[in-house]
C-alpha cells in the first residue's frame, strides 16, 4: 500500500471513531442513492400497471361499423385519414382492411390517395394475420386474379391456410384446391381437400358441396363410396344453379349413382344444358371430346335443348354429329 493511500485509511479510521456526523453520512449516504436510483427507475417505467414492461400496448378495441364510418370519412378528409393509419399502425386488423380498401385498385373508393396495389397487399396481410377473413379473401383476389400482375398460387394456397376468425365457404374451397390440386408449395393431401370442402358445404357454398359430392362417389380423401350423400350434395349445389352442381347431377342421371336414384337420360340432358348455359369449359370438354360416352336417348334429348336455345337447327337423331359439337361449343363457350 502506498504511503498516500495508508494515510487516508488512516485518516477515515480516525474521523470513522471521533466524529459521529462523519460516521452517520457514511451509513445514510449510500441509502439516499439507492433510493433515488429507485425513483428514477420507477419514475420512467410505463404509467399504466396493466401493461408489461418490455411490451407494446395491445391494439385498441375497434368495432367494423367504427372504422368503416372512419374510411368513409378518410375518402376525402385528411385528418380522418391520419387517424386511420394512426389505429392500423398498432396492427388493429379492422382498420388494416379498411386502410387498404382506400388504395385498392379494383375498388377505387380513395379520394386523396392514389390506388397502389403494393400498399393495399401489404395492408390486407396484416389485418389477415390478424383474422380479418374479408381481407383474406381481398388478399387471395390479388394472388388468384392474373388482371393484377401478382398471379402467385404459392401465396394464393398460404393465404387461404391462414386461420381467421370466420372464413367464407369462397375461402374453404379454395383451400380444398389447394390440397386436391397441390397449388403452389402446397402437397396433395385429399384427406385435408375433403375437410376443407366439407367446412365450406357446410356453410352453403355450392361448389364445395358439388366438390364433396364427387369424393363421396369416388371413394377418395379417406371417405365412403356413399352415392346417396352424393346425390343429396349435388342437388343441394344444383339447387343454387352451381354449373358443377348441375352437370354432377345430370352425369347421376345419366350414368346413375348406384341405386339412390333412376336413369333418366332427359332429366340428364336438361341439367347438362343448363351447365352450358352457364359456359360451364368442364361440360364442353366432357361432351365434346367423349360423346360416345353419353346415350342416344341422351343426345336425343340435348339436341331439343339446343333447338330451343337456337344453336341447333339438325335433326333430333340421338347422334352427336359435327353439328351437335358445334352447338354445345358455341352454347357453352363464353365469347
Amino acid at each position: 500500500m502506498s504511503a498516500k493511500a495508508a494515510s487516508l485509511m488512516s485518516t477515515h479510521g480516525r474521523l470513522w471513531y471521533d466524529d459521529p456526523i462523519y460516521r452517520a453520512a457514511w451509513i445514510i449516504a449510500p441509502q439516499c442513492i439507492a433510493l433515488v436510483l429507485l425513483a428514477w427507475l420507477f419514475g420512467a417505467a410505463p404509467t399504466n400497471p396493466s401493461v408489461p414492461w418490455g411490451k407494446p400496448a395491445a391494439p385498441p378495441a375497434v368495432t367494423d361499423d367504427e372504422m368503416r364510418v372512419l374510411r368513409d370519412q378518410a375518402n376525402t378528409s385528411r385528418d380522418a385519414m391520419t387517424k386511420l393509419e394512426s389505429i392500423a399502425a398498432t396492427g388493429e386488423p379492422i382498420s388494416n382492411f379498411y386502410l387498404g380498401t382506400l388504395y385498392d385498385p379494383a375498388l377505387k373508393v380513395g379520394k386523396i390517395v392514389s390506388p397502389d396495389i403494393d400498399k393495399a397487399i401489404a395492408y390486407y396481410q396484416v389485418a389477415t394475420n390478424g383474422g380479418a377473413s374479408t381481407a383474406q379473401l381481398y388478399l387471395m383476389n390479388f394472388y388468384g386474379d392474373p388482371a393484377y400482375g401478382r398471379r402467385d398460387t404459392v401465396k394464393y394456397c398460404d393465404t387461404a391456410a391462414k386461420q381467421t376468425a370466420q372464413p367464407t365457404g369462397y375461402i374453404l374451397r379454395e383451400l380444398g384446391y389447394c390440397y386436391a390440386a397441390g397449388w403452389g408449395m402446397t402437397k396433395i393431401d385429399l384427406v385435408k381437400a375433403v375437410a376443407a370442402f366439407r367446412a365450406g358445404a357446410e356453410k352453403g357454398d355450392a361448389r364445395s358441396q358439388a366438390e364433396l359430392g364427387a369424393y363421396y362417389v369416388t371413394a377418395e380423401g379417406n371417405l365412403p363410396q356413399d352415392y346417396n350423400m352424393a346425390l343429396k350434395l349435388y342437388k343441394q349445389s344444383a339447387d343454387q344453379k352451381d354449373l358443377l352442381g348441375l352437370y354432377n347431377l345430370g352425369a347421376c342421371y345419366e350414368f346413375g349413382c348406384g341405386t339412390a336414384v333412376q336413369k333418366n337420360p332427359m332429366e340428364a340432358a336438361r341439367l347438362v344444358a343448363l351447365a352450358l348455359d352457364g359456359k360451364f369449359n368442364l361440360a364442353v370438354n366432357l361432351l365434346t371430346t367423349q360423346p360416345n360416352s353419353f346415350s342416344s336417348a341422351f343426345w336425343q334429348e340435348l339436341q331439343r335443348q339446343l333447338v330451343r336455345r337456337n344453336v341447333y337447327n339438325g335433326p333430333l337423331d340421338g347422334v352427336p354429329s359435327p353439328a351437335v359439337m358445334s352447338a354445345i361449343k358455341r352454347l357453352g363457350t363464353a365469347n
